[in-house]
Formats: structure tokens, C-alpha cells, sequence
């Protein structure tokens, strides 16, 4: 075994590595390295340019560097160690293992192979997706044949009669496929006795057919669906998902590409020990699959120790809500001031101006009550009260609020009802927390945000340099 370890350990000294590119890092965080590679790889999947500019490089740099701390965080936390979070990657590793870990040429053929063998048994005919109940007499006696024959005319009614087969299969049928509804599958005629086949492909889809007897058994078959196989390129999603099931096919495009990786890199070893090298080196062999599985598992990190520290706490603190609201309420519409009311939608202008006079002195949150009552018996007047329900119009989402409040645009009246206007007035700044709730939460979570990498940032060591910063995205 130590003979093995040292093997694999002297192969990755060998092995060409993102890292060893003869740049320095591009900025260190809290003792991780942040390489050429690994920092373009940032900048490349999330800006796609080839160039940068001094200023966009810093911005960035600092963004990514926020990031890796919040990671640190995390690990720290030994949020990594967390069963969720450790099944969380091994899911993600194995789904997207495959490009870089199977011979996917020895995939295709196998698919390929399974699909003209499936099609030599399936026929014209196609597939069915059959459901099946059986009904078995409780001895082998003849009036024991009889009443489980009742039995299953009785059931046969019921399902004419609109009751469901899944239903009455688990309640009466003695088939294996009870416990699943009577549901058997999609099957071929080559896989069925004859005259279940018989049965089923005669049956139009949704039918099912009188019971009928079958060593000692009677059946009720029921047609739940239909196709044809379909052309290879139809069905190959599927026959692949069903060869990843089958260990000995699955196993042997891992073993090929191993034995091919052992090839390329002079392992000399084949089989399962070339299997164990390749899954212990594959972050070497293959950095495009280190690089996705690193941004899976950073960003699983982050997101998890960025809903504990700030977004659960803009959900849950009240306080801290209603904290932030006061200490800002002046300055959270910098965008501009707001319309608060309701668009009103009438019949003519004389019930418009009896609504106007109706609501005057009264609270918005009692306007909904009081236009009720002027719809009594029948609809004679309809209204708008903002996309959050609070009767907060922001310039630029209601055309009617832009023309009648701001000043800006047209309208077409709303079909039957020709005279609209507005009841409310233009305001500067909220009147309540609820106005700008949008805003607040918004504007908390980036306090929020600010104030944690702040102390991220007194609490780990951190460096970007500047000289290896500015050869980013550059070959020389």
C-alpha cells in the first residue's frame, strides 16, 4: 500500500496542474492561494471579456476575495463537515463525473447496441404501457374458481363505471405489481405470455378488457399507454440512463477511460487499480471538472453561511427591520417620489367624485371596505392598489399612475369602465415601513452584508497582489 501511495503521489509531480503556471498567486485569503487560473476562470464564467480594464480588475478582485472569506467562514464553521452538505457534493461530483470519468465513445456503442437489439424484440407492434390485476381464487376448487371469476367481472364493472385501476389493483390484485397500482411497465409482445399480449395490443389506450382466465388467474389487462420505439436518437437519453443502472456495462466505460488516462500519463497499471488512480488524481487530470466541482462547493458554502448570517436575519428581525426603516426613511425613494392611492376605475366621473368624497378622512387600509359598498349588487367601479398592495406607484410601473400623477404617457380606458383617475397623493418619503417595504429589506440585507465582510476582513489575513492581478486575461 505505501508502495501504491507513493506511485500515485510521484504521477501527480508529473501532471500538467492549473496551478503551476509560473505566476504568483493573485491574491491570498486567510492562507488559501487564489491562482491566475483560478481567479480567470471567476472573471471568464461570470463577465466574459477578454480584457479588463486596472479599475474593472480591482473591483473584481475584490468581489471574488469577499467571497473566498465568506467560504473560510464557512469551513470554519464546519459547515462542510454537515451530512447535507457533504451529500449535497458527492451528488454533484457524481452527475458530472461522467465527461471526465467514462469512456463515453464504449457508452454510445452500448446504447447503440441496446437499441437495435430492443428493436429486433419490440417489433412493430411497439410498446404498451401495461396495468394488470389478477384475481386468484382462494382454493383450487370449482366454486372457488366461480366466485373469484364474479369477483373479477364485479371489478371490471366498477372500472366502467369510472372507479380507478391504481386503486382497486392495490386493494384486490394478487399480482407482484399491487403494491405500484397494477402498474407493470412498458412492455413489448415478445415479453408477455400470449395471450396477455394478445389482449393488450388490442386495446385502445385508456381501455382495459373483460376478465379473462390465465392459469387459474383471472386477468384484467388495461392499456395505460402507447408508442412506438422511435429512432436511436429518440430513445438514447433513455437507454443511457438505464445502461448508468447496469454496473457491469457502467463499470467497464469507467475501467476504459482509466486504463486510457493510465495510457496517457504512463501509470502502467489497468483495471480497478487504474479505476483508484483516476478517481484519486481526476482534479489533476481533468481541471475543468476540479473547477466545477470548486465553484459547486464554494458556492454551496457560501450560500449556506450567507442565509445564516443575512438573509434569514432580514426575514426574521423585526427590529433590526424597523431599526434600519427609521434611521433611512429619508433617503430610501433617491430613485424619486412615489404616487399612494389607488387608480380608480368608474362608470363616469359623478360616482368617481361621490368614491373621492367617500374616502376622504378615512385610512388606506380601509379604502378596499369602503369602495365594496359602492359595488353592491353590481360592479360599478374597479381599482388598482399597487403590485404589492400597499398603493405605492413608483414612476414607470402603472401607465395610468405615470399620466395622471406624473405627468408622463398616455392610456387607453380600462373596457367598461371609460373614466379613470387617481385618489391619493404624490409623496417624497414612506409614511410607514410598509410603504417601502421592498426597499427596507433591500437596503437592510446590504447593511447587513457590508458590516460582515467588514469584520471578515479584520478577522482573516488577506492580500491581493497587484503586479500578478494585472497580468489577468494576458499570455505574456
Amino acid at each position: 500500500m505505501r508502495k501504491l501511495l507513493f506511485t500515485v503521489l510521484s504521477v501527480i509531480l508529473f501532471l500538467p496542474s492549473s496551478a503551476k503556471t509560473g505566476d504568483g498567486p493573485v491574491m491570498t485569503a486567510g492562507g488559501y492561494e487564489v491562482s491566475k487560473p483560478e481567479f480567470e476562470h471567476f472573471l471568464w464564467n461570470n463577465f466574459r471579456s477578454e480584457s479588463f480594464t486596472k479599475k474593472e480588475l480591482k473591483e473584481y478582485a475584490n468581489l471574488y476575495l469577499d467571497f473566498k472569506l465568506k467560504v473560510l467562514a464557512a469551513t470554519d464553521a464546519g459547515m462542510d463537515k454537515e451530512e447535507s452538505f457533504i451529500n449535497d457534493l458527492k451528488e454533484f461530483r457524481d452527475s458530472h463525473s461522467e465527461e471526465f470519468m467514462v469512456d463515453s465513445d464504449f457508452l454510445e456503442e452500448a446504447a447503440y447496441t441496446i437499441y437495435n437489439n430492443s428493436f429486433e424484440a419490440v417489433g412493430p407492434d411497439g410498446l404498451c404501457y401495461m396495468g394488470i390485476m389478477t384475481i386468484a381464487p382462494q382454493d383450487e376448487s370449482a366454486q372457488a374458481s366461480v366466485k373469484a371469476y364474479m369477483k373479477a367481472d364485479s371489478i371490471y364493472h366498477c372500472l366502467k363505471n369510472g372507479e380507478d385501476f391504481g386503486m382497486l389493483a392495490m386493494r384486490f390484485s394478487f399480482d407482484a405489481t399491487a403494491s405500484k397500482g397494477g402498474a407493470a411497465g412498458w412492455m413489448a409482445r415478445s415479453q408477455l405470455p400470449e395471450i396477455i399480449a394478445d389482449s393488450l395490443f388490442s386495446l385502445e389506450e385508456g381501455a382495459f378488457c373483460r376478465p379473462f382466465e390465465l392459469d387459474n388467474l383471472f386477468v384484467i389487462v388495461y392499456n395505460m399507454g402507447h408508442r412506438d420505439l422511435g429512432s436511436f436518437v429518440q430513445s438514447r437519453d433513455e437507454i443511457l440512463d438505464f445502461i448508468r443502472e447496469q454496473p457491469d456495462i457502467y463499470g467497464e466505460a469507467f475501467k476504459r477511460r482509466a486504463e486510457a488516462y493510465s495510457r496517457q500519463y504512463g501509470w502502467g497499471v489497468t483495471g480497478d487499480t487504474a479505476v483508484m488512480y483516476m478517481d484519486s488524481l481526476i482534479d489533476e487530470i481533468a481541471p475543468e471538472y476540479a473547477d466545477l466541482v470548486r465553484d459547486y462547493h464554494d458556492g454551496l458554502l457560501m450560500y449556506d453561511i450567507s442565509t445564516q448570517m443575512v438573509w434569514d436575519k432580514v426575514m426574521t428581525d423585526s427590529t433590526g427591520l424597523a431599526a434600519y426603516y427609521e434611521a433611512n426613511r429619508e433617503s430610501l425613494w433617491k430613485d424619486g417620489d412615489r404616487f399612494k392611492g389607488m387608480v380608480l376605475f368608474c362608470k363616469d366621473e359623478t360616482l368617481f367624485r361621490e368614491v373621492e368624497a367617500a374616502l376622504e378622512d378615512i385610512p388606506f387600509e380601509e379604502w378596499s371596505r369602503v369602495i365594496i359598498r359602492f359595488n353592491t349588487g353590481n360592479s360599478r367601479i374597479r381599482a388598482m392598489r399597487g403590485t404589492s398592495g400597499n398603493g405605492v406607484f413608483k414612476k414607470g410601473q402603472n401607465e395610468y399612475v405615470d399620466a395622471l400623477v406624473f405627468g408622463e404617457g398616455t392610456f387607453e380606458p380600462m373596457s367598461g369602465y371609460p373614466y379613470a383617475n387617481v385618489v391619493g397623493k404624490r409623496v417624497s418619503c414612506p409614511e410607514s415601513m410598509a410603504d417601502a417595504l421592498t426597499e427596507v429589506s433591500e437596503g437592510y440585507q446590504e447593511s447587513l452584508e457590508r458590516a460582515w465582510v467588514k469584520d471578515l476582513r479584520k478577522k482573516y489575513k488577506y492580500k491581493i497582489y497587484r503586479k500578478a492581478l494585472y497580468r489577468v486575461m494576458r499570455q505574456d
